[in-house]
């Protein structure tokens, strides 16, 4: 892995082994499109995410089998975003919608989005709005993985089924 420490929530390696925590660290995915989610949830397209970042049903096996070798499916996306420590502080995450209250989401963003909008339209985003757009990627994502899995198959098969009439047929 080209990182001991989480790039999500800092949490160090050497500190899962010293309190010998069921944490696991992963690596960024190669397909694209699930890369391209983990990138807009990272920030970043290198580094290593902890298995704290995905809900329990992205691991192979669950998280409590063989914590020590836990694998995710290759659909899998960190969606859990967690506190930053450092020296034992908790400080916010970037875009850490747990701990983000709905007027202060607005006063944040109220002001970039009224640049933007004609002067006669008024435009409110609460942190629901967000989190629901958010989900809505993420299953957009997930049934794209779903649709090109299957198509990956198809074509497979259209390719094996070729081979053998053309072997067959000795084309």
């Amino acid at each position: 892995m080209p990182s001991h420490t989480c790039i999500v929530c800092k949490l160090k390696l050497t500190f899962v082994k010293q309190k010998n925590l069921a944490v696991s660290f992963h690596a960024f995915p190669r397909y694209p499109y699930t890369k391209q989610a983990w990138i807009e949830f990272c920030g970043t397209d290198t580094g290593v995410v902890c298995s704290k970042h995905f809900s329990d049903d992205c691991f192979i096996a669950g998280r409590e089998e063989n914590y020590k070798r836990r694998r995710l499916f290759g659909w899998a996306v960190p969606t859990i975003r967690l506190p930053v420590k450092i020296n034992g502080t908790s400080i916010l995450s970037e875009n850490s919608p747990e701990e983000i209250s709905s007027s202060s989401l607005s006063e944040t963003i109220q002001p970039e989005i009224s640049e933007s909008v004609d002067s006669k339209e008024t435009t409110h985003l609460s942190a629901d709005n967000i989190i629901l757009t958010h989900s809505a990627t993420i299953s957009q994502l997930k049934a794209q993985v779903q649709e090109h899995k299957s198509k990956v198959g198809t074509d497979v098969f259209l390719i094996m089924f070729l081979f053998c009439c053309a072997k067959h047929y000795k084309f």
